[in-house]
């Protein structure tokens, strides 16, 4: 029991020190590309709102309130 929680507070400190912002680790290079992926898809997202109205949370708000909502 002791062994195991031993092995994965080491696993725990590996993965703190991994996750420093050095370009050379393996998880800190996913965590960053997700990074950017996810703002690249909010990016893409906000750019082309405006081709399709409905999808927005502002026109459908104001859809609702022009309908008495």
């Amino acid at each position: 029991m002791r062994f195991s929680v031993i092995i994965a507070f080491i696993f725990l400190i590996f993965l703190m020190v991994d996750a420093r912002p050095n370009q050379n680790s393996l998880i800190s290079a996913i965590s960053s590309h997700h990074r950017e992926t996810r703002a690249a898809k909010i990016k893409r997202r906000k750019l082309h709102s405006h081709h399709n109205p409905g999808n927005s949370d502002l026109y459908r708000n104001l859809q609702l309130r022009s309908l008495g909502f």
